[in-house]
């Protein structure tokens, strides 16, 4: 006979996975069974549906509800981004303006927050807590138009209605204020009448000789002011009331050192040491200007957009070979509200070996094997019907091309520069607030195998999305803030009230906000572009009803051998009076307050009571049986007694006779 034959033992060992060409872009919570749902512009301005922000012909909501018992809830998803609000302090005013300003560049939190007024500014440190301060160096005594830390930590500067200002760091301070105009009076009523600004123009009387007989001819001197100001980390240009655009730059830092220690005769710029690069007459009111941020690499921005009352949009070039030359214009459909010009940067990494190559990889790499990064510039309107527009300017021709409009809102846009997710972002303002980003900024990761280089010269290599915020009610101006307590937020103005907001990081995926008890928790789609608001529910949820005059959602809620509030009270009744007998004794009872509860303890309890009353009666009964015996047996013996003399009487009588 042969050998037997061993059974050879497999066993499945998997291997680790090495993904080269997919990643995972993101995870979805299953919501499933969802048993009704409703999709629809369901929030009213003051009502619920799970929102705080008041939106007046808001997006669309789904509302739905879904699960199985006591792990049902009620969900209300929106699209946007979460915002938490982590306080509010009221103010003296309404505010025109709001910055964030660090002490140095290398700083992780901010130090100042600016809230400029019609005729004063209000200077807050930041600490432990947010305290009004004085001996910042900033200017209190006027309306504060831009404020911007200055490159190199060559101190703080502050442009505001009566000049500029520029702090150093050790609170050292120098000035430029605008020259005054000498103005017939025709030329003088002629400007203040163009430049709709009371107080704007401030006249004197003094005449110049040989002109006392001509009242036409008079000369006034007229003092000017700022009416607009835009400035970034070496740059500033401010208008003036008379109708010039002046543009400064920053010095070097040998003649920065140089000027300070200069006489007081040199002249008021060199004093600030910001060199004046040059001014121009514009052709019409300006209503709001904005210089872009400087790309890494460049000592200057490159464009000016100055939006005009004309209703035009200009592009001006600010480098040396075409210095305030016209690149580009746009003419607009509806009134302008306010620009900005936002500077974002991608960057194209790639995957060696499975392993992604950061900047500071680069040195052990091949010459072909690098990683590439540019900026791209989009020209960003707000008009005043509450009409979004977004233009791509060229980086050397300052075109603009691939224009893009959307309607945010019925009220004016308001546009606001942040930080989100250690990227430059814009909040545009209107009856609800939205949020422009980059977010292939933020990951940009790419195979050289599959895909090669990225190019970063189109505009679709920047992927901006706009997404509302929720969460948050509506506000005028917002400015980056970012401290201890909160790494990356917003410190935002909404008429006399000041919020501290953070906006949640897209890095996480949807934010899930429980209300009713319960944890927040990340999921429920595959960008960070959605809200949802979850209720949790007692029972089954079967059918839900909107209610759309209060804005409120009804939910009917029912589960198989479950009782209700009032039979469970019903029941409790019936158990106290002994009442039982008719209920099956394996009913249970769902309780949310005490859990769940048999009925069999109730009935057992009430046996036993039974029981006991039952033997009490018996014993009772017996003693009454025995009682009946006695009276018996001595109705007995009395009966026997009776008859026994009856029958001696019998007895003596018959013996006498």
């Amino acid at each position: 006979m042969g050998k037997s034959i061993q059974p050879r033992m497999f066993y499945f060992k998997p291997h680790t996975p090495i993904l080269q060409n997919i990643e995972a872009c993101g995870q979805l919570l299953n919501m499933s069974p969802i048993t009704d749902m409703k999709i629809g512009s369901f929030a009213q301005k003051g009502g619920n549906l799970g929102t705080s922000d008041g939106i007046e012909g808001g997006g669309y909501q789904i509302i739905c509800v879904a699960g199985r018992g006591p792990h049902s809830s009620l969900r209300v998803i929106q699209h946007g981004i979460s915002v938490t609000t982590l306080g509010e302090s009221p103010l003296q005013g309404i505010a025109s303006g709001v910055w964030s300003i660090k002490e140095n560049k290398s700083d992780q939190f901010h130090q100042y927050i600016i809230i400029s007024f019609l005729n004063a500014t209000l200077v807050l440190a930041i600490g432990e807590s947010i305290e009004e301060v004085t001996t910042s160096g900033l200017y209190g005594g006027a309306q504060t138009l831009c404020v911007s830390l200055l490159d190199d930590d060559n101190g703080i500067l502050q442009v505001h209605t009566k000049g500029l200002r520029r702090i150093f760091k050790n609170k050292r301070v120098s000035e430029w204020n605008p020259p005054a105009l000498m103005l017939t009076q025709q030329q003088a009523q002629e400007l203040e009448s163009q430049f709709i600004h009371q107080g704007q123009l401030k006249q004197s009387n003094q005449s110049t000789s040989g002109a006392d007989d001509n009242i036409q001819d008079r000369l006034i001197r007229v003092e000017q002011k700022i009416i607009k100001a835009t400035s970034n980390e070496r740059q500033a240009v401010v208008c003036l009331s008379g109708g010039e655009l002046v543009v400064f730059e920053l010095e070097n830092t040998s003649s920065s050192s140089s000027s300070s220690s200069s006489s007081s005769s040199s002249s008021s710029s060199q004093a600030l040491s910001m060199n004046e690069s040059g001014r121009m007459k514009l052709p019409a009111l300006p209503v709001t200007l904005d210089i872009g941020s400087i790309p890494p690499g460049r000592l200057r921005s490159r464009f000016l957009a100055v939006g005009l009352s004309n209703n035009t949009v200009r592009i001006y070039s600010l480098e040396q070979e075409d210095f305030l030359q016209i690149k580009s214009s746009q003419a607009l459909l509806a009134p302008l509200s306010s620009l900005a010009i936002l500077t974002v940067i991608a960057t194209s990494s790639y995957r060696v070996q499975g392993q992604q190559v950061n900047s500071s990889e680069q040195e052990g790499l091949q010459s072909n094997e690098e990683v590439y990064s540019a900026s791209a510039s989009f020209l960003c309107i707000g008009l005043g019907n509450g009409a979004f527009l977004r233009s791509y300017i060229h980086p050397t021709e300052g075109k603009l091309s691939g224009t893009r409009a959307r309607q945010l809102g019925g009220s004016p846009v308001h546009l606001s520069k942040i930080l989100a997710n250690d990227q430059p972002a814009l909040l545009a303002l209107s009856s609800r607030p939205w949020l422009l980003q980059s977010s292939r900024a933020a990951s940009g990761i790419y195979n050289r195998s599959t895909y090669g280089i990225m190019n970063l010269s189109s505009p679709s290599a920047f992927a901006l999305t706009l997404s509302p915020l929720v969460g948050i009610g509506q506000f005028d101006i917002a400015a980056p803030f970012s401290s201890t307590i909160c790494q990356e937020g917003m410190v935002s103005i909404s008429q006399e009230t000041m919020r501290v907001a953070m906006i949640e990081s897209s890095s996480s995926n949807n934010q899930i906000n429980v209300i009713g008890g319960g944890t927040s928790q990340s999921g429920c789609g595959f960008s960070p572009i959605s809200h949802t608001t979850v209720i949790p529910l007692t029972y089954t949820p079967r059918k839900i009803a909107i209610l759309p005059r209060t804005g409120a959602i009804a939910v009917i809620e029912t589960d198989q051998g479950v009782l209700t509030p009032h039979e469970k009270e019903v029941v409790r009744v019936a158990a106290r009076s002994n009442a039982l007998s008719s209920i099956n004794k394996s009913v249970m009872i769902k309780d949310e307050e005490v859990g769940v509860m048999d009925v069999q303890i109730q009935i057992e309890q009430v046996d036993k009571n039974r029981n006991k009353k039952k033997q009490t009666n018996k014993k009772n009964d017996m003693d009454m049986d025995m009682d009946d015996q006695e009276d018996i047996e001595q109705e007995d013996e009395l009966n026997k007694e009776q008859e026994l003399h009856q029958s001696e009487n019998q007895l003596l009588f018959h013996s006498f006779t």
